[in-house]
């Protein structure tokens, strides 16, 4: 698992990032530690129980010139042991913020900061704040981020082969026929090969339902499933979703690989919990 600690000292408060390595017959978890008293936040990770320091806040941040991190969130882990996290900086030109990725064998690199070029943007920036982040097996991620000015957009990432790549933005078309658009599109699984469950709002004029999307590794979207369609509760019973309640990014939510447990509310007021199961998006032969 990986899990923050804030450590008591006499002096200021300060956060680290730390992770152990779980029984080999047990799958990788994540949770958050807090201490009390004055705080001092640290990364961490182990194996076999034996911890190991990723990060510590004040460490000089990896792709930056000499900015310092300043607290962490979100750290997720591969089944391999590679972190990803977001961080905060200290910088002496602004508020910084980004992704980082720590290798399990050690090794610390930067995927984004604000203020780099975010590909596919026409030569924007990453601004404001990043969102969650996701990691495959390859340690590669998937994050959500803001780029531009004022009003700024969000767009949805993924690492691949060539890179770092945009997958799609506030403002994509989501259909053609009824011109309906995406808006703040989060990852929730990063698969081996490229491939990504993620959830997005679905804008229509002024009003806006929520979605899961999927995407292949060739880069096709396909919807899977979306507030306002029907579900079949029973036979014969089929009842329309006014609500899909979908927790955030983490690899703990989901079952298998590519299963996605999901609250629904209908537009009954009654209430189901489902699995979608069976989610394959297409890898290259």
């Amino acid at each position: 698992m990986a899990f923050f600690a804030n450590l008591t000292s006499d002096g200021p408060q300060n956060s680290s990032l730390w992770s152990t390595a779980p029984p080999s017959h047990g799958p990788r978890r994540l949770r958050r530690v807090r201490c009390t008293g004055p705080q001092k936040d640290i990364l961490r990770t182990s194996h076999d129980a034996t911890l190991r320091l990723v990060a510590n806040d004040g460490d000089v941040a990896p792709g930056t010139f000499g900015d310092t991190f300043d607290g962490f969130l979100a750290p997720e882990m591969s089944s391999f042991g590679d972190i990803a996290f977001l961080a905060g900086l200290t910088s002496l030109n602004d508020s910084r913020a980004g992704v980082w990725v720590d290798e399990a064998m050690g090794s610390l690199t930067s995927v984004a900061i604000r203020g780099e070029i975010a590909p596919g943007t026409g030569g924007q920036t990453f601004s404001f704040s990043f969102g969650p982040v996701v990691i495959n097996d390859h340690g590669l991620t998937a994050f959500q981020a803001d780029f531009g000015g004022r009003p700024h957009k969000r767009g949805l990432w993924r690492e691949g082969a060539g890179g770092l790549e945009l997958v799609l933005k506030d403002g994509d078309i989501v259909d053609e026929t009824t011109g309906e658009t995406f808006r703040s599109p989060s990852p929730l699984k990063f698969g081996d090969e490229g491939e990504l469950i993620f959830q997005s709002a679905i804008v229509s004029g002024s009003t806006f339902d929520v979605g899961l999307f999927g995407l292949d590794a060739f880069g096709t979207i396909e919807l899977i499933v979306r507030e306002g369609d029907f579900l079949q509760v029973d036979i014969n019973d089929f009842r329309e979703i006014d609500r899909l309640l979908i927790k955030r990014a983490g690899s703990q939510n989901f079952i298998g690989d590519f299963d996605i447990p999901i609250t629904v509310e209908f537009t009954d007021n009654s209430f189901g919990l489902f699995v979608i199961s069976n989610i394959t998006p297409e890898v290259p032969m």
